[in-house]
């Protein structure tokens, strides 16, 4: 319980410390499941096909293409388990970090004595 001179944080709100921190976790994250795709796969028989995947940790878009200019031929694929997925990690992933960093803040926050403000007369 509560001390009547204290005021508890309301649990949704966050120091901005723990804001900035999940800024650059999210960023990291966005930059994981953006960035340029991955060659997955080379056709070994020498007909030219290159695949590449883009997502982590699991791909949610691949895109492939023929290596000969006047068959074009082009693979564009969205999957949505692996976009489920993705967003699951990365909610996860934030998750973790903001308890990460508010609990040892509002541990020390609550340890902390009160102080009395000395009103004058």
């Amino acid at each position: 319980m509560p001390e009547p001179g204290k005021k508890k944080r309301p649990w949704f709100q966050f120091h901005l410390s723990t804001a900035i921190v999940l800024m650059f976790v999210a960023a990291g994250l966005l930059w994981l499941n953006l960035r340029d795709p991955v060659l997955t796969s080379k056709n070994c028989y020498g007909d030219g096909w290159y695949i590449w995947d883009r997502g982590w940790p699991l791909p949610h878009s691949r895109v492939g293409t023929t290596e000969f200019p006047m068959t074009e031929e082009y693979l564009d694929a969205l999957f949505f388990p692996g976009m489920l997925a993705d967003s699951i990690v990365g909610l996860s992933v934030l998750v973790a970090v903001a308890v990460a960093c508010e609990w040892p803040i509002r541990r020390r926050e609550a340890k902390a004595p009160v102080k009395k403000n000395a009103q004058g007369p």
